[in-house]
């Protein structure tokens, strides 16, 4: 059931308003948790919708006040290629937003994204 959920949000992301109204409606509590999930399926899943959800400019600081960034970095251990693609696509778009890039030095991204 949690796979065939998170297709669907994956799926709603990639619409621009759904990206605002998903936030809104308080999506990223949920996701923020489930990327600890074990199971590299829904690592994929979540990580993917929290890529499309980051493109948007106010979803950016959003995703970081969550908590998102420990999973993210987290993530970019995984020895799944389309999980760290999207795990650094998601940081990649994070970065732009003011004050998310020292989070996220902060919170050890760095030496990840450069090894």
């Amino acid at each position: 059931v949690l796979e065939q959920t998170m297709m669907v949000l994956w799926n709603l992301s990639v619409n621009a308003e759904n990206k605002v109204r998903m936030v809104e409606k308080g999506v990223l509590p949920g996701l923020v948790s489930i990327l600890k999930s074990p199971e590299e399926r829904i690592q994929e899943l979540v990580v993917g919708t929290l890529r499309n959800l980051s493109i948007q400019h106010d979803n950016k600081a959003r995703i970081v006040q969550e908590g998102a960034l420990a999973g993210l970095v987290a993530l970019l251990k995984s020895p799944i290629v389309n999980i760290l693609q999207h795990a650094a696509a998601t940081l990649r778009n994070l970065s732009v937003r003011e004050g998310n890039d020292v989070k996220m030095a902060v919170e050890g991204a760095l030496p990840p994204l450069i090894a």
